[in-house]
């Protein structure tokens, strides 16, 4: 999305279909794949009629009661990047992530259904998962929703650079990240969050 030095002149759509199939069978490995998250937005804003920025402010950052600005990059067509350049204060992160610990509710209302959250918390496949790179991280792991499960009760979204949202229901603490890490990806840090989040889980 012209982020990177000597980057093409695509759009995100035109890009996408540059992409090839995995050889694998879809469901059989976990990896995560920004460009997934890229096309799904694409697909909300065909199937509703509406920019994605409109979409979130109307059915998630109001309903929350955020209070700072939102940005969301797009590219030189104005096409959303839903997998990444959502800018928004650690405050308003935290809000998505309170009203995941609590169900899915925020303000005494829905934000988003009940079934929903409890699919994204209590499904997907740990098979999958420990065929992945990412099942040292989380050994009892599993990624559901764009959400990635400890196991262990806890659950978080994580972003590159070092961004985290954890979420752990039975202690009530929701934790916000913001980094700047130099790399997209330092596992070593991501241990060390995992057991400072742990540890904090435990002082609550």
């Amino acid at each position: 999305m012209l982020w990177n030095p000597g980057g093409g002149d695509e759009g995100l759509f035109e890009f996408l279909c540059t992409l090839k199939r995995l050889p694998t069978p879809h469901g059989e490995v976990f990896r995560y794949r920004s460009p997934n998250t890229d096309l799904l937005g694409i697909l909300l804003e065909r199937a509703s009629g509406r920019r994605i920025a409109d979409l979130m402010r109307d059915k998630l950052w109001t309903p929350l009661g955020t209070t700072g600005e939102i940005a969301i990059t797009v590219d030189r067509e104005g096409t959303s990047r839903a997998s990444a350049g959502i800018s928004l204060t650690p405050r308003d992160l935290a809000r998505i992530g309170e009203m995941m610990r609590n169900g899915g509710m925020a303000n005494g209302r829905r934000v988003v259904s009940a079934s929903w959250v409890e699919d994204t918390l209590t499904t997907g496949s740990h098979e999958a998962w420990q065929r992945s790179d990412f099942a040292p991280l989380f050994p009892k792991g599993r990624y559901r929703n764009k959400w990635y499960q400890t196991g262990e009760g806890s659950f978080c979204g994580i972003g590159i650079h070092g961004q985290w949202l954890f979420v752990d229901p039975q202690n009530e603490l929701v934790v916000v990240r913001m980094s700047c890490q130099p790399d997209p990806v330092m596992e070593a840090l991501d241990y060390d969050n995992i057991a400072f989040m742990k540890a904090l889980a435990k002082l609550v």
